[in-house]
């Protein structure tokens, strides 16, 4: 996933999982709106904002925000990731009235008072827009497309991909042999291995694993216990020995980060 776009109906939340996203992969993003519109509400000339936006698109990775049916051919062509919010009109709509008034990231002005024309181009999306985003997505089946049809879906999404890059630092061979994977390790995490040992952080800590394996996670799976705990559970695939072992992880929130607070393996015979 390096070059992303987000489409959707206006109102629907793209850019707020689009600041979600970048928080997760940590690739430049880039808002259309800003690309095209001035403070003062006016538009740029159609050949600046062209420019503009294949100056993003030449460059190696970028999540780019924005519906835009016009370029969104073109966009589409290059992303390798496709991301459609493919919500209701009433969530786009109470989304329009929920962010009346917030200074907002992704355009350079204050929006407070209801344009109508907006709001009818929001009302017919379905009808006239939505179909031909269908259309571009079915010829453009080459693409990791994920269409979500509620709010709920999204941040599932977004909940699986933080737990899943945390397991994937924690395995990544250079931090394991660097010895950083203990950075996400809580204070009393505790570890059973496969062997049946048990294992606290003292026993990792400043300890280099000079861990030369490559793994590959499947079948992961999310549960979210609390507000602040996550319960991970995957298969584990040694790919240097061919080793398979499932694999849990109590993850527990501490502040604004997540720590791994329980794991434990067991081998696939």
């Amino acid at each position: 996933m390096k070059r992303v776009i987000v489409i959707g109906c206006p109102g629907s939340g793209k850019s707020t999982f689009a600041r979600k996203l970048q928080s997760i992969i940590d690739i430049p993003l880039h808002y259309l709106d800003m690309l095209k519109w001035n403070s003062d509400k006016t538009v740029v000339e159609k050949e600046v904002f062209i420019e503009r936006l294949n100056r993003v698109l030449v460059t190696d990775c970028w999540i780019i925000d924005g519906n835009y049916l016009r370029t969104m051919p073109l966009r589409m062509k290059e992303a390798d990731t496709v991301f459609f919010l493919d919500y209701d009109v009433e969530t786009c709509l109470s989304g329009v009235e929920a962010r009346k008034g917030q200074p907002r990231l992704d355009m350079p002005w204050i929006e407070t008072e209801t344009d109508p024309a907006f709001i009818e181009f929001i009302k017919s999306f379905h009808s006239e827009s939505r179909p031909k985003i269908l259309e571009l997505l079915e010829a453009n089946q080459d693409k990791e497309i994920v269409v979500f049809k509620n709010r709920s879906e999204a941040d599932q999404y977004l909940l699986k991909l933080t737990m899943l890059n945390l397991e994937q630092y924690h395995l990544d061979k250079e931090n394991r042999n660097s010895g950083k994977y203990v950075d996400v390790l809580h204070p009393e995490f505790k570890e059973f291995g496969q062997s049946g040992a048990i294992y606290h952080l003292c026993d990792f800590k400043g300890i280099p694993l000079k861990d030369t394996s490559e793994y590959e996670i499947s079948n992961f799976f999310v549960k979210e216990l609390s507000e602040d705990n996550r319960l991970c559970t995957y298969t584990l695939l040694n790919k240097n020995s061919g080793m398979k072992s499932n694999r849990s992880s109590l993850w527990l929130r501490d502040y604004d980060d997540w720590k791994l607070y329980f794991h434990q393996g067991t081998t696939v015979k």
